[in-house]
Parts: C-alpha cells; structure tokens; sequence
C-alpha cells in the first residue's frame, strides 16, 4: 500500500539508506528485523538504485558492537552479493545538525553520508511494545541512526525530536516487518515474541504506524512521540488511508499487543524524563554499583557485554 511514487523517489536519490532494526547481537524473534526480510528489500532496492548502504549503530550504552549483528545475520556476504554497502553508524564521519525543543535547542551528530548525500532511507521497523515509549515502530528505529553509544542521554527530548530527526533522514519508504512482533514488555529484553505474520509498508512512516498499530490493536495518539508528531502533521486517520487489502483478517489473526511495565521500568523511567537521573544512573560515580544493584534482581540479556 500506498508504494506508488515510492520507487520514483528511491531511483532519483543519491543512494538509499537500509535501516533495519539490530538492537540486538543476535536474531531474537519480535526483537530484530528478520534476516530474511532485509535481503528481500536489498534485492529490490539494488534493482531500483545501486547504490544501497545498510546501516546501525553501535548498541546504546556501549551494549554491543553492532558488527557482531553484522556478522550474526550475514550482512557482509549478503552485501557482496547484491552489491550493496554495510556499514556502522558510531564509525562514519558525522555533521552536527541544530534541532529546537522546549527547552532550547540542542545539538546532535548524525551520519554525514545521508544528510548531504541526497539519501532516502528505508526504514524496517518491528513491530513491538517499548517500556520507556510505550511501542516502537517506523519512527523510534531511527533513534539507532544516532552514532552516539551513549545517546540515552537525550532520552528526556526523545518526544520532541524523533519526528525531526525522521525528517533530516529523509525517511521515504516504511516497511514494518511483521514477521515476529514483541508484546507484554520490550523493547529487548522480558516481552513474549508473538507472529503477527505480515508486513506493512508505506512511502510514509505515519501511514505505516498508524495500520500497524491498528493490527497490533494500539492507537498511535496513546503515545507522547505520536501526539508530539502530529501537533506538526496531523497523523492520518484509517479511514483516510487507502491498502491493497482488507486489513480485519490481518487484525483477527493478530495477537493483541499489551505492556506490562515491572518495577525496574519505572526506576528507568525516572532516566527518560530527566537529564539529571540519566546523568546519576549512566554517567556519575554512582552508576557501577546503582547497575550491581539493579542485576543482582534481574538478569542481564546473555548476549550483552559483560561491563555493560
């Protein structure tokens, strides 16, 4: 639904840029975009422009180094195979790009080659629930784009850049890969993986958020990211958006999608709406035995750095 002029758009640009959603080392089912699904979209997007960079930063605070994603999925062979690049986020030359908030503006380094190299980036999301941004679709996969390991330090402005941040990475395709889906908890570890078992896409995030979320039985204005969003565009309505098929049978066989935030959710919480508690939690001489504390209750994903 709605590719029309999608493929004009991609052929025209200077390159496109493959962002799929590797928030983890390794394939986890609900967690990551499926290693099937990126190769069917690097078939068809090398055939439209041959220039095709598939990109991810490093996991946030330091996690992992996301060339073990890289490897895990195959991306290197797979790139060779069809030409197109791979390559990391955290490693490219950067350009500080001026964004206005509420409380002033602030400045973020963003991947040079995109902004200044006529870009359009594919994006392919999960479709999944988030404990700190309530779900995570088309636009928070773009926070990954961020090359800063520690950029949760700019978790307390997350609502009011996100949409800009889309805009600067001249977001022109939106795949949401419904393969696996993540409910209960996410946005990695402690949710239930659930096969939704379709995709959705769209040459605008909004209008593939706004029917994977109806199939996930979520509404887009229940999340502050949204409501930021649409005070700049109106989110489109249902009813507005016209799809290729009925989407009542994608939607009966969908899992209802629920978050279930646990204690140490809202002790996190506390880190995303204030840059003090983020300071106090990452980056202070306190954070070492605050993250000893918080793991001797819970478990640390398997996969993680050990110092992390």
């Amino acid at each position: 639904m709605h590719w029309l002029g999608a493929a004009d758009r991609l052929r025209q640009a200077g390159g496109i840029f493959l962002k799929p959603n590797l928030t983890y080392p390794q394939f986890r089912p609900g967690v990551t975009t499926t290693r099937e699904v990126i190769e069917a979209a690097v078939q068809v997007l090398t055939e439209i422009n041959p220039r095709v960079v598939i990109g991810e930063s490093d996991g946030g605070y330091g996690s992992f180094e996301i060339e073990a994603a890289f490897q895990s999925f195959d991306l290197y062979n797979l790139g060779r195979r069809y030409g197109a690049a791979v390559v990391n986020l955290s490693r490219e030359p950067v350009e500080t790009c001026n964004f206005a908030t509420r409380r002033g503006a602030i400045f973020l380094e963003m991947p040079r080659f995109i902004l200044r190299e006529n870009f359009v980036t594919v994006t392919l999301p999960v479709p999944k629930v988030h404990c700190m941004t309530g779900v995570s679709l088309s636009f928070k996969n773009q926070w990954g784009c961020l090359p800063d390991m520690m950029r949760l330090r700019l978790h307390y402005n997350f609502n009011e850049i996100i949409g800009p941040i889309n805009r600067r990475l001249n977001v022109g395709l939106a795949i949401v890969d419904g393969t696996y889906g993540l409910t209960r908890n996410g946005p990695i570890a402690e949710g239930e993986a659930v096969e939704p078992g379709w995709l959705v896409m769209s040459r605008q995030a909004a209008v593939a958020d706004r029917v994977a979320s109806y199939l996930m039985g979520l509404r887009l204005e229940d999340y502050a990211h949204y409501r930021r969003i649409g005070e700049t565009e109106p989110l489109p309505q249902l009813a507005e958006i016209e799809t290729n098929q009925e989407l009542e049978p994608f939607r009966a066989q969908t899992p209802k999608f629920y978050l279930k935030r646990h204690f140490w959710n809202y002790v996190a919480m506390t880190t995303w709406y204030s840059r003090r508690w983020s300071y106090i939690v990452y980056e202070s001489r306190l954070t070492g035995l605050l993250h000893r504390i918080m793991y001797s209750f819970r478990e640390k994903p398997k996969d993680f750095r050990q110092n992390w």
